[in-house]
Parts: C-alpha cells; structure tokens; sequence
C-alpha cells in the first residue's frame, strides 16, 4: 500500500468517523490525522480478534472502526472524567500498542534468524529494529512533555493536536521504515518531521505556560 493511498483511506475514514460521531467531519488534515491513528488502532483490534479485513473496503472498515473509538474515548474525556492527563493518557495508550506492535516484528526476525543480538544482512530485519529503537528514542520524551502541558494547565486544544501530530508522525514513520525497507520513504520523512514539530511546538507551550505563570 503506497502512501497517497494509506493517506486516502486515513482521510475518508476520520471523516466517516466524523459523521458517525458529531454528523460532519474535521477538515481535510484533522481526517487524515484521525483516520491514520484509527487505522492502527483498528488494526490492532481486528488483530486481536483475528479477523481479517483486505482490500481498500476491508483497510477502510478497520480504519473507519478504529477512529470511531479512538472519538469515543475523547468525547468521554470532554464530558468531564475525572482524570488528571486524559489527553497525553488515551496518546500514550496507542504508542503504546505500537511499541508493542514494533516489538512483535523484531522477535519475528530474532525467531527467523534465531539471532538474539545484533541483525543479519536482511534489511527488513534491520528496518524493523530501526523503526522500534527510534519509537523508544523519541516517544518517552515527547509523552513527558506532553503530559507536563497537559497537568500544567495549557489549554486542551494544544495538548490534543500537538498529541495527534505525534501520534500519526510515530505510526507514519514507522509504516515508511518498514515498508521503505529501511531506505528512503516519504511516510517517514514525514513522521519524523512531525514528531521533531510536536517536541518543539509542546516545548514552546511549556515555556509559554511558564512565562504566563510567573513572567508577569
């Protein structure tokens, strides 16, 4: 599956998922986000349950019930529970399930090759340890951030969109290393760019609420 149409089934499910949920979608990019993460997470779901779903009809289905959910839980959250970081809490459950995801391709390979250390000369092998190590690199700091914004105050709009480019920059990048066979893809150039911009974006935000604090 190429990218124009991983981002095709991503935007016609987070707007499907839109109109399921609150009758209208997102907008164009807010669809796409929205439907990438939901396709993940119904991937994961259907994986589970061990049903299988091929074909552009099958990817939107999976996609499409996994942005349902994933607008479920974030209604809940709208709705007044009482939790201390709802938002970076449901993002770091789905980072989660992609760690774990990364981690099943690994020992796939370690398996295969019966190689508990280090890879063989097989790209996809090597592709697979790179796609889990950066997670790891990247995705603890950027959840920190994250939650300090949210318990500290700034504004939940911020936390949720800067979150969401997280998340689909995490999946996105991993889909393009695995897929990319390690070399280069445009899905992961364009994760890992915008997990660099939701480090900084959530950077500035924690410096702001600072300065708001005790700046004046």
């Amino acid at each position: 599956m190429n990218l124009i149409f991983f981002l095709i089934i991503g935007g016609v499910a987070g707007w499907l998922a839109g109109l399921i949920m609150k009758g209208r979608g997102f907008g164009v990019l807010a669809n796409i986000g929205i439907g990438i993460v939901g396709s993940f997470i119904g991937g994961f779901l259907f994986g589970l349950l061990q049903l299988s779903a091929h074909g552009a009809v099958g990817k939107l289905v999976t996609a499409t019930v996994g942005a349902v959910l994933l607008l479920a839980i974030v209604n809940k959250i709208k709705k007044g529970l009482s939790m201390i970081v709802p938002v970076t809490g449901v993002y770091a459950a789905v980072i989660g399930l992609l760690l774990l995801v990364l981690s099943a391709q690994v020992v796939k390979f370690r398996l295969k090759y019966r190689k508990g250390l280090g890879v063989t000369d097989d790209r996809d092998f090597e592709a697979a340890v790179r796609a889990h190590a950066n997670l790891v690199e990247y995705a603890p700091l950027a959840l920190l951030m994250l939650g300090l914004a949210e318990l500290n105050g700034v504004p939940a709009g911020f936390v949720y969109w800067t979150g969401m480019a997280l998340v689909v920059g995490r999946i996105l990048h991993a889909w393009g290393m695995i897929n990319g066979h390690g070399g280069p893809h445009p899905a992961r150039m364009i994760g890992i760019i915008l997990t660099w911009l939701a480090i900084l974006v959530t950077a500035l935000l924690l410096f702001w609420n600072v300065w708001q604090v005790y700046g004046g």
